[in-house]
Parts: structure tokens; sequence; C-alpha cells
């Protein structure tokens, strides 16, 4: 895509007008319909009172979720981005924060925590929308850590990105300190499209058309993954990983894949450019017309296609193109080999899906696809399509046309689909419901849900859905063997997990299977634990390799000496094979051959010895024990 700096005027006009067209969408109001007779047994819950001021996307993209379950605290929280703190150039530019009462989403209540710090000012910048805000979560058990990016831009003038790093408990949250991209002058997008994801191995990674002037499909990634109490706060440069768009890409999500690879999928602008700068025909923004794809290097690191060559990604996702909102898409990685995106048919009348082959970097569509909806039933354009899963099943959610905007969701059990059915307590009343997310792993045995309400300005509302079964606590085994080992020799670790969504190994190890064995050879005393995730809990198990040092060994500079019968004195050097082996010294024949000094050591030493004068005409033997060798004198008479 050419730089925005190097549209014409009329150009620039027609891209405003769209971003205005975009804003308006936000606000769409509800489409009539025939409203579910479905019997409610639970009411949302709202957050505040009307916290996302004008922003009507505060729930954020479907695939970019802004509610996140912190296993540890065993509670929910929410991170937004309001009209209220978005002054354009000021310096009011903050993420809002509200933690749940308990672990039910349905019934908890919700309460606001503290405010990010203030990032850096940006001139005149500003978010402009919700989905500026991106937020990705890391179970660093016994900590939950949260990171937050935000982008701010102001046309004509630079982009910034700022990243921040926090940790929540139950009831209180500790933010870190901003990092900063400064992108120069542009002319950005709305919305600013901020997206986070964090790999297997822990790396947090970064996407957004602000990070880079072509308002394209961008990523990057931290320098070091997040796996403990702290973390540095530093990305790699800015990796342009497809710019073939005819428009901006307003729509980014990321998937892990096996080894601390990342796979993105993302709006494709409308379709792809035949050349730099020379405009091209496409479906306008808000719309998209396909997803694409790029799959990073294998070490997590994204390559970069040239500036200006309209470089394409990977490909696209679906065979056929479908003319549909920027919103309305889901990435759902049930595991990282088996990864979906599912897209609203145009006009909202099913559900298309796309699996990943990870081996050949392709797609195609999988046996068993998304129900058609029933009477009554359509997917509201714009309102988002949504994905979850528990590592097996699938849930996908939309929002329907019906007068209550009713949630809808169908569930793949990994052979079928059921029906579409109305989330219990969404199916009843009159409402202006939009922007449906959620967290996108089952925890505490639901589904938890989020989605903005009203016509402007917005309310925030969540809720819940049960899963069928909740997940079991997961269990965890580790065996070292052998447990003891002397420096240059191996030990296996051999383990066993039951439940598990992701499990570990530390020391470097990083992601593994649910059980294996692995050949390890540390060179100093080393525990290794093992970690067992899902979204009921965390289990470990630790075993420790003794490296033992290696057995001491000696030698003796000399193995004996012949002295005359005169009184005489003489000196044994001791050679031991490392600085901490000890030693002793003794004669056998006190009474005439005595160690005179050294009788003990550390490491290499000497000994000194005295022999007694001979009076007799017989010769005598007497020998040294110096560190478990024999040194013989033999004196003359």
């Amino acid at each position: 895509m050419r730089s925005d700096m190097e549209l014409s005027s009329s150009d620039a006009l027609a891209m405003r007008a769209r971003r205005v067209a975009l804003r308006i969408l936000c606000g769409i109001g509800v489409v009539a319909g025939t409203a579910l007779n479905t019997a409610q047994s639970t009411t949302p819950v709202q957050v505040g009172n009307q916290i996302a001021g004008t922003f009507g996307d505060a729930s954020g993209h479907s695939g970019q979720s802004h509610l996140v379950y912190a296993a540890n605290a065993r509670v929910w929280w929410l991170f937004t981005l309001t009209s209220a703190a978005d002054t354009h150039g000021g310096t009011t530019h903050l993420v809002k924060a509200y933690h749940s009462s308990a672990a039910d989403l349905a019934t908890s209540t919700w309460t606001a925590a503290a405010d990010s710090p203030v990032p850096s000012a940006c001139g005149g910048c500003f978010m402009g929308s919700g989905r500026a805000l991106g937020i990705a979560y890391i179970n660093n058990a016994p900590t939950d850590v949260v990171h937050a990016e935000i982008a701010i831009a102001s046309d004509g003038g630079n982009g910034l990105t700022g990243h921040i790093r926090a940790t929540v408990t139950a009831t209180s949250i500790t933010w870190g300190t901003w990092g900063y991209h400064d992108e120069p002058a542009a002319i950005w997008t709305l919305p600013r499209a901020v997206t986070l994801g964090v790999s297997t191995g822990k790396d947090i990674h970064s996407a957004g058309p602000i990070l880079q002037q072509e308002v394209d499909a961008n990523a990057r990634r931290s320098n070091s993954p997040d796996t403990g109490a702290t973390w540095t706060n530093a990305f790699s440069n800015v990796s342009v990983i497809d710019n073939s768009m005819i428009n901006a890409s307003n729509s980014l999500t990321f998937a892990s894949l096996a080894n601390n690879a990342m796979l993105a999928v993302y709006d494709n602008g409308g379709g792809q450019s035949p050349c730099y700068n020379c405009g091209g025909i496409g479906v306008p923004e808000p719309s998209l017309s396909n997803l694409n794809y790029k799959k990073s290097n294998p070490d997590g690191s994204w390559p970069s296609v040239v500036i200006g060559s309209q470089g394409l990604g990977d490909g696209v996702v679906f065979t056929s193109d479908a003319t549909i909102d920027q919103n309305d898409w889901a990435l759902v990685p049930v595991s990282p080999t088996t990864i979906y995106v599912f897209r609203q048919r145009a006009p909202g009348t099913g559900v298309d899906a796309a699996l990943y082959d990870a081996a050949a970097n392709t797609w195609s569509t999988p046996a068993a696809t998304p129900p058609s909806f029933g009477a009554g039933q359509a997917a509201k354009g714009g309102a988002g399509l949504f994905g979850a899963t528990d590592g097996t099943a699938i849930w996908l959610f939309v929002v329907n046309i019906d007068a209550a905007n009713s949630i809808l969701y169908s569930k793949y059990d990994g052979s079928a689909w059921t029906p579409w059915t109305a989330v219990p307590g969404t199916g009843s009343g009159t409402h202006t419901r939009g922007f449906i997310s959620g967290f996108p792993v089952a925890a505490s045995g639901q589904i938890g849900l989020i989605w903005t309400e009203g016509t402007n300005p917005y309310t925030v509302f969540t809720t819940s859905l049960p899963t069928a079964t909740a997940p079991s606590t997961p269990t965890a085994t580790l065996i070292v063997a052998p447990d003891s080992i002397t420096p240059g020799q191996s030990a296996t670790l051999t383990w066993n997990t039951t439940n598990a969504t992701t499990v570990t190994l530390d020391q470097g190890i990083g992601s593994v299977g649910a059980s294996g064995t692995r050949i390890v050879s540390p060179s100093t005393t080393t525990t290794y634990t093992l970690t067992a995730t899902n979204s009921a809990g965390t289990a470990t198990s630790a075993g420790t390799i003794t490296v033992n040092p290696p057995p001491c060994t000696f030698t003796l500079d000399a193995t004996g000496t012949t002295p005359g019968a005169a009184a005489t004195s003489g000196t044994v050097g001791v050679t031991a094979s490392a600085g901490s082996c000890t030693w002793t010294a003794t004669s056998n024949a006190p009474t005439w051959l005595t160690v005179s000094a050294g009788s003990s050591g550390t490491g290499n030493g000497t000994v000194s010895y005295s022999v007694a004068a001979n009076l007799t005409t017989t010769p005598r033997t007497g020998t040294l024990t110096i560190a478990g060798q024999t040194f013989t004198v033999t004196q003359a008479g």
C-alpha cells in the first residue's frame, strides 16, 4: 500500500470519508426482527456506568479480547478505553481497569481498579476508538500478568505505540512503565487496530497499522519472553509482513504455533493493489473481501516485505472472497497445531470456516462447518464474530438481528455443530448490542463474554455461557533418573500430565507435549519444574538432579627415598585432581619416621618428613601414607 502521506487531496478526502463511515458504524442501531422465545436464567451484568463514552467498540475486536481470566487470582479483569480519557493532544490517554467480585462472571459485580499511568504526550494525537487497545494475558504462576498496548496518532503527525505490563491480584493491579515505538508522520487509519499475542515460549507479539507509515499489516516481537516476576519492555524492529492492501489493514490477530513460532491473520484491506501508488479497486472500508495470513520465521521473528513492493504475506485464507465488516471474523487456536478461522457469510446468513495446516502453511475447508441460522436468526453485520475453545471444543458467538439483539452461539464438539441458540439471559427485551467479544479460552467452567450496548454513550456488559463440563484440574508428574550425576554425565527427564492445555518445562526448555522424555546434562545441581495448565488451574512437579564433583585423585612427585644412616629430612609434593580435594599424611613407623609438616591439606600441597638416625647396622623400611598413596623410606644401617 502506498504511504498516505503521498495521497492526493481527493484521495485523502475519500479516506477520511471512509473513516467517518467507520465511526458511524460503531453507533449503528438495531435491525428489526422476531425475538427468540428463549428461557432466561441469568441477566447480563453492566460494568460501571456508560464507561465506554462514545467508543462503541470499547469491548475490542472479536479477535482481540479486552476481557481476561486471572487463573491464579480466580477473578475476571476487564481493560478498556473510553472517550472520556482520550483528549486530542492531551495526556489522558488512559487504559481503564475493572475486576470482577468472583470467578462466576454471570453473577459477579464489577469494581474499578487503578488506571494505567499517563503515557507520553503525542502532539494532537488521540486513540479514537476502543480498538486502539490490545490486551494479552500470561499465567506466570503464581503471578497473573497482563500486557496492554495502545496506539495514539494524529493525521500529519507521528504515530505513537505504547506498551505496558501489569500484574493483577483478586482486587488490585500494579502497573509497570510505558515503552514506546514512535513512527514518523503519516495519514493514519481508524480504528488503530492494536493486537497482542503470546507465543508458546511466552514471547509477546504486537501488531497494528500504526506501527509503520504504510498502515498495512505490521508486526514485531519482544526481545525477551515474559516467564517470571519481571520483564524487560523492549521489542524488535517493526516488520511489514504484508503491504498488498488497497486500503489499511484494520483488524489483526495472532495464533501461537509449536516451537515458539507464530501465525498472523489479518484484514486484506479490501483487496490486493496491483502496484505501488497506483490505487486499485477494492471494497471500501470498513469492509474486507478476504483475510490474508503470514507465518513467522521458525524462531518466532517476523520476515518483512520490501516497502512499496505490494508484497503479499503467505496468501489468503479463503478460496473465495466475501465482502464483510472488518470485525466479523474470528481466529480460534484450539491448539498450536489445530487452528481455525471463521467469518460471517455475507449478508450474515451463515458462517464460513477454514482450517490451517501448519506443516504446509495452507488453509482448507474443514469436514464440519458451522450450521446455517434458523428461522428469525441472522448475524448482525459489524457486531462481530467471537470464538472460544477449551482445547477440544469450539464455541462461536454472533449478535442476532432480532429486537433483543440476542447473542447466538453454536458449539463444535470435534465431530458436529449444535444449532444456533441464544445465550441464556440475552433473548428478551429490546437492545442495541455490538462488538461481541470475550476471553478466547474456557475458564472456570464458562465462556466469558463482553459487548457494548446503546447508541452513544455506550455501556459495557458481560455474561458467561457455562461449558457442558468444567475441565478437571490438571495433573503433572516429573521423574528424573538418575537423580545424581557427575559433570559430563546425562540424566533423563520423564513426565506425564493430564487435562492440560499447555505444558512447559523450565530451565530454558519451554513448551512440551503432554508426556515425553528429554535427556539433559546440567553442569551444576539443577531443579527442573514441570507446569501443566488449563482454565481450571495449574499443577506443577519438580525434580532435582544433583551434580556431584568427580572423585578426587592424587599423585605424589616421588614414590620413595633411600637415605643414609644419618638423621635427615625431606619433602613430598602432592598433586590433587581438584582444588577442593582434601588429604592427610601419616607414618607407619612414627618412632623414627615422622611427618613434620603438611599432615593434611586441600588441593595441591607439600608434606615434610623427618628421618631419625639409624644407630644399628641393619637397614630399616617405613612408609608414609599421603593422600592414600604410599611413599617408602628405606634407611641404610
